[in-house]
Order: C-alpha cells, then sequence, then structure tokens
C-alpha cells in the first residue's frame, strides 16, 4: 500500500461494517507520518483491494496493538525452549556479567564520589 511505511505501520485490524482500517505505528512520529498520508493510505488499500472497501484509518498509539479476537483463527504461539537464565546462559554472557558488576561495584565505593554527590546536594537546597 505505502512502501515508505512498510515496516514501521502494522495493520492490525479491518471493520467490514464501517470500513475502518487500524494501524498500529512503531513510534509517534510514523503515527504523524500516517495522519499526514491518511488519504493515499486509503486510496493504495482501496486499489489493492479492487473496490472502495476501506473509508477510514485508525491509528493507534505506538506499539500498542488490540487484545486478538478469541474467533482469530491464527496459530497459537509456542516455545522455543527453556527461559534462559543467568544460571542457564553462556559462558561469555556469564564472563561479561562478572566483569561488569566488579566494575560497577568498584565505581560505587569510590568515597571521592560520594562526598562531592554531598557537596552538590548541599549546595544546590
Amino acid at each position: 500500500m505505502a512502501p515508505d511505511l512498510a515496516g514501521h505501520i502494522a495493520a492490525v485490524g479491518f471493520d467490514p461494517e464501517s470500513g475502518q482500517l487500524t494501524v498500529c505505528p512503531d513510534s509517534s512520529a510514523w503515527a504523524t507520518k500516517a495522519r499526514l498520508e491518511q488519504a493515499r493510505v486509503i486510496a493504495a488499500a482501496n486499489a489493492a483491494a479492487g473496490s472502495t472497501v476501506v473509508r477510514s484509518l485508525r491509528i493507534l498509539p505506538p506499539s500498542t496493538v488490540p487484545a486478538p479476537d478469541p474467533a482469530d483463527d491464527a496459530p497459537a504461539r509456542t516455545s522455543t525452549g527453556p527461559v534462559k537464565t543467568r544460571e542457564t546462559a553462556c559462558e561469555g554472557y556469564r564472563r561479561a556479567l562478572a566483569v561488569h558488576q566488579k566494575v560497577a561495584v568498584q565505581r560505587r565505593l569510590k568515597p571521592g564520589i560520594a562526598e562531592a554527590v554531598q557537596r552538590q546536594n548541599a549546595a544546590m537546597r
């Protein structure tokens, strides 16, 4: 329908009685772009359908998707395996986490920084 919007705005619903096409953008910028090009999107959808089926466009807030209809025939999502935790993560992840925690703890223990923060907070009061 609109190649420049592809990948950034997803059609998530259509009401055939009212002719309303519901879309969900990735961000507020893409929502604005969809609002600006609303007439072109509707015209492109009707051209693709071969008749006037889309009469209005409903643009949801970014990254919100309405709850799926229970009558929807979409396949159920299945798990791809066991949940990964820190204990079951790969060795590389555990090494990187240990180094990060070691560095983060050392930064918190520097008394000079803590004193400077206290002085700054006192000066701002």
